[in-house]
């Protein structure tokens, strides 16, 4: 009920009367007019007429109710003349629609104003009284409350949303979140109204944070297991490099297994739920180990043949080394067969055979790996002395350091001495005599299997095989 406007009619503004409402919302607003009588005289009675403006006149002020919302209507058919007293009834009602007409806030609210006018006839000072009524429409809302969301609007059928995602039974006028996101409730209100909140976005922040441990590094053909702390259900993820996480699909348990060819290269995350509060965990990388082929290397006093085989003098030693990182679970073999008590990285051979070896990193000591060839090793006669080559009685001194040392029967004029390496380059080469017993200076030449030619212009006199050791 508006303040009695009993003898105000001396000029001047009631104070406005402001009511917020939702659509679809009614309001009802009485108004008592009761006016001091200047002018009691019956020929000419004192009178009081009631006028009103404001939104909406397409509608007009009428007294028949409000048959197209949003509309004003009165109990009396303005503009009204009366005498002394009377009480005028203001009724207003809106539709589903009204914040979508004409001219909002931009805010979720509408502002509509009316004013209601009173005057009388006194003469010669007429009096004059405006109330303004202001009627506020806005949307419901949403207000927080500690950890607590609250609707205000009104009553209906309530659905809370996390974003665009309805969230199973919450249908109350408060609301507890678990999880942060954006929160709205949509509500068909008791008028009929479709209507919605703005979005209120919650970060939530739980009294925990999950955390993911196990199996970071996976290697070659295994498997392993990653896990969390203890909480009351779980969601695991998984997300490839450069990609979106998804749930995966019934991993619900603490821990979750994962395997080198499915898994490795991706990461993985948790959200864990405790008494209600859910919390995702930080992303961990589950990574894989790469290693290279098996690989074997030489030293010692060795040649390689033409064939790519190993030549060893009788007497001299050699090495093989596995490399880098195979040092595990090492077995050498000779023939096929492991070689008793050779398990570390390098083999000391001195005899003729086919070796070959397998071994394992120490970071994934069951990934025992082979080297996949043999590697054959001969072992020759080298020491000083005469090498008889043919029935012509021509030898040669083997092995050969910084002279190629031949020794012959006979003196032989115009010959051509020549040394081949294994990849048919000559790289030594002579011609001219030789006696008895002959040295020729070598170049500096790599260790290693090369071919002696001795010939003349036209017979061949010797073609032998030698080995070279630098010096």
């Amino acid at each position: 009920t508006a303040p009695d406007l009993t003898n105000v009619l001396t000029g001047g503004v009631i104070n406005i009367l402001t009511d917020t409402i939702f659509p679809g919302d009614s309001v009802v607003l009485s108004v008592k007019i009761n006016e001091v009588d200047f002018n009691p005289s019956p020929i000419s009675p004192q009178t009081v007429s009631a006028s009103a403006s404001g939104d909406y006149s397409i509608y007009g002020v009428r007294d028949s109710g409000c048959i197209n919302p949003p509309c004003a209507w009165f109990s009396r058919s303005l503009p009204y003349t009366f005498q002394a007293f009377d009480i005028i009834k203001f009724n207003w009602k809106t539709d589903c629609n009204v914040l979508t007409q004409g001219t909002n806030c931009g805010n979720g609210f509408r502002r509509i104003q009316y004013n209601l006018h009173f005057s009388d006839n006194f003469c010669p000072a007429p009096g004059i009284a405006d109330l303004p009524i202001v009627v506020v429409v806005r949307m419901p809302y949403i207000t927080v409350n500690a950890d607590t969301l609250f609707y205000n609007g009104p009553a209906g059928n309530l659905q809370w949303y996390n974003d665009t995602v309805p969230i199973v039974g919450a249908t109350n006028n408060s609301y507890l979140p678990v999880l942060s996101g954006s929160y709205s409730v949509h509500v068909v209100s008791g008028n009929g109204c479709n209507l919605q909140t703005a979005s209120q976005f919650i970060n939530v922040t739980c009294n925990f944070n999950p955390t993911v441990t196990g199996t970071l590094m996976l290697c070659p053909n295994d498997t392993g297991s990653i896990t969390t702390q203890v909480y009351d259900t779980y969601q695991w993820y998984k997300r490839p490099i450069g990609g979106s996480a998804q749930a995966i699909s019934g991993a619900t348990s603490q821990s979750l297994s994962i395997n080198y060819f499915d898994d490795a290269g991706y990461y993985f995350s948790v959200e864990a739920t405790d008494s209600g509060c859910t919390e995702m965990s930080p992303e961990v990388l589950v990574d894989g180990w790469v290693f290279l082929l098996p690989a074997v290397s030489s030293t010692g006093d060795f040649t390689i043949g033409t064939n790519g085989e190993t030549i060893v003098c009788d007497g001299d030693t050699m090495y093989f080394t596995l490399l880098p990182p195979y040092d595990t679970n090492i077995i050498w073999y000779e023939s096929g067969n492991p070689i008793p008590g050779d398990t570390s990285t390098v083999l000391t051979v001195t005899d003729a055979g086919f070796y070959t070896v397998q071994g394992a990193p120490s970071t994934c000591p069951n990934f025992i790996q082979n080297l996949g060839l043999t590697l054959e090793v001969q072992v020759i006669t080298c020491g000083v002395g005469v090498d008889e080559i043919a029935d012509d009685g021509i030898s040669i001194i083997n092995p050969v350091t910084d002279y190629l040392k031949i020794i012959s029967g006979i003196r032989t004029e115009d010959f051509i001495l020549e040394l081949v390496d294994i990849n048919g380059r000559i790289v030594f080469k002579s011609n001219g005599t030789f006696g008895i017993n002959t040295e020729f200076p070598l170049p500096d030449l790599e260790s290693g299997m090369y071919t002696c030619i001795l010939k003349t212009e036209n017979d061949l006199l010797l073609t032998k095989r030698v080995v070279v050791k630098s010096q």
